[in-house]
């Protein structure tokens, strides 16, 4: 790939521990050398303002992914990696998307609404009983609702629930460059590519499951035999890592921004504002590549053909010329919902309402149980492409 002369370099490796620990000051100094950036750490360029990673987003015939969505030419190049709803463009893309997102849908998540309140009720009401007791935010709470609600639904074996986490980070590691976390996560990911090809067994699923549906997609002829097992990965691997992110940033934001707790316990209406705000500032997948196979213009910036680009949400989404005072913390921020956490246009994250109701539920159960929670110091994952907590301490006051 040949680096174009008025495009400027930002020679920092982005997916170092310093790049994904402390990523925010170097997105911010991207952001004003221009539009657009080259990395030769990473050998390929980089969008990280708000309204050319819109842009790039809502072009997915310019900015592909039928050509990989990874930084690492193994991965893109592997048709076994490569065969999914995220790596594929066009009509196949839209195939693959209607398919396996009907699960996913409002509709179907209606149905879902109460039994996911149930849970997080449940949850919030057991925790409250152990006052002031010491928890782990991410273990004892972010994870309870995927791990309880979408692994059921998901319907597979005990062993693919057991391994599904370590499995879906793997492959979020394998999406960087490849470096020693993306060269680790390779076995890792050849497991997860066995078991759904090889090993899911249609008669240890449970009926009526995500799973049993694929497979009788597959007998009815919608899809092949082999593809059924991707699309019940495609579903349920996503579903579990950024909601899991995504939830213990919400909750570690409210617990260090105590006054924006107090906001909300008055004026619960602000609920999904506060969702949508913290999804803005900790956004859950800081990036995505895509694939430029012709000379494309973007704000005067001319990419040249068979360009590798990085679309940074996380840094899209702290831009300053979209958001006012954009490292602020504010459910009261009137576009906050205007985020690019989960992308947007035809790529935009199939599971993003399943993630927003599970978010909502346990929320609206802090809201109804609880004063007021601290946190204490959060540990971060050292992800290639995740922004996510690792460990955060928690302790609840419930309400006298």
């Amino acid at each position: 790939m040949t680096m174009t002369k008025n495009i400027p370099a930002y020679d920092f490796d982005l997916f170092s521990d310093e790049g994904i620990l402390n990523p925010y000051e170097h997105y911010a100094k991207m952001r004003k050398l221009g539009p657009v950036v080259y990395l030769p750490e990473t050998k390929c360029y980089a969008i990280t303002r708000f309204e050319e990673c819109y842009i790039a987003l809502r072009n997915s015939d310019k900015f592909i992914s039928g050509r990989g969505v990874s930084f690492n030419p193994l991965m893109n190049d592997t048709p076994e990696m490569t065969d999914s709803v995220i790596t594929s463009d066009a009509e196949k893309h839209k195939f693959l998307r209607k398919i396996e997102s009907e699960p996913l849908a409002p509709k179907a998540l209606s149905l879902l609404r109460e039994r996911i309140l149930e849970a997080a009720k449940g949850l919030i009401d057991d925790l409250a009983e152990r006052e002031g007791e010491l928890h782990d935010g991410v273990r004892d709470i972010a994870c309870y609702l995927p791990f309880n609600i979408v692994m059921e639904l998901g319907g597979l074996p005990p062993v693919g629930r057991a391994q599904m986490l370590r499995w879906a980070a793997a492959a979020f590691d394998l999406l960087g460059p490849m470096n020693a976390r993306a060269q680790a996560a390779l076995p890792v990911v050849q497991e997860l590519l066995t078991y759904v090809t090889k090993d899911i067994d249609r008669n240890t699923i449970t009926p009526g499951s995500w799973a049993d549906r694929a497979f009788r997609l597959a007998d009815e002829g919608v899809i092949t035999q082999e593809r059924a097992g991707k699309v019940i990965a495609d579903f349920i691997a996503p579903s579990l890592d950024t909601t899991i992110a995504a939830t213990s940033n919400l909750l570690m934001l409210l617990g260090q921004n105590r006054d924006q707790w107090e906001l909300l316990k008055k004026n619960r209406s602000k609920t999904a504002n506060a969702i949508n705000e913290s999804l803005r500032l900790g956004s859950p997948a800081r990036c995505f590549s895509r694939f430029v196979p012709e000379e494309t213009t973007l704000d005067g910036v001319t990419l040249p053909a068979n360009s590798r680009v990085a679309i940074f949400f996380a840094s899209a989404n702290r831009d300053e010329r979209k958001f006012e005072n954009p490292d602020l913390f504010d459910i009261n921020r009137s576009n906050a919902s205007e985020h690019l956490a989960f992308g947007t246009g035809a790529h935009q994250c199939m599971g993003n309402n399943l993630a927003r109701l599970e978010m909502t539920a346990i929320l609206t159960s802090l809201l109804d149980r609880i004063d007021y929670f601290e946190v204490g110091e959060p540990v971060y994952a050292l992800s290639n492409l995740l922004r996510t907590l690792e460990t955060l301490p928690i302790r609840l006051h419930a309400k006298g």
